[in-house]
């Protein structure tokens, strides 16, 4: 929040105090119309100075909400990618795998590793290439890996921790 604008509105106030008790001591009806004048515009601008200090409030609020929400996110998932460990399913095509001892049930996945590096589990999903070769790709960006010859997704879990 701009403290500027808490100042102004605080200022503007004292103004108004002032020129209020000045109001009193006037003796004319034309000096009592200019006071008023300048009494008004001065109330008008500490208004303006409180809104904006309110409408500073409120956006500082809301980002506040935002990065809570976003602290709690990133909470969740330093705990969820806990359970999971880089693992080489072919030479130098790595893939994140659940931990065996993690596993609460959960059919075997892998996770693309360049997206669970940023933040997000994407499924690896088996596809048949043009060449009708067995390809396990990212459906949220480019990676793609091959199986090891011959073995089924299982057998990636037979030797984790």
């Amino acid at each position: 929040m701009d403290i500027t604008l808490i100042q102004g509105a605080i200022s503007s106030m004292s103004s108004i105090t002032e020129i209020a008790k000045s109001l009193i001591e006037l003796k004319s009806i034309s000096e009592v119309k200019a006071k008023s004048i300048e009494l008004l515009s001065v109330a008008v601008e500490a208004q303006e100075r409180a809104l904006a200090a309110r409408k500073d409030q409120a956006a500082m609020i809301e980002e506040i909400d935002r990065l809570k929400k976003e602290l709690m996110r990133r909470e969740t998932w330093d705990s969820e990618k806990e359970r999971y460990v880089l693992q080489d399913m072919t030479v130098g095509s790595p893939a994140c795998v659940m931990k065996k001892s993690k596993s609460r049930g959960e059919a075997p996945q892998w996770y693309c590793a360049n997206c669970f590096s940023n933040g997000k589990a994407s499924i690896l999903c088996f596809h048949r290439s043009a060449s009708g070769l067995a390809v396990y790709a990212c459906n949220s960006c480019p990676s793609k890996i091959r199986p090891p010859e011959g073995k089924p997704v299982s057998h990636v879990y037979s030797h984790l921790i």
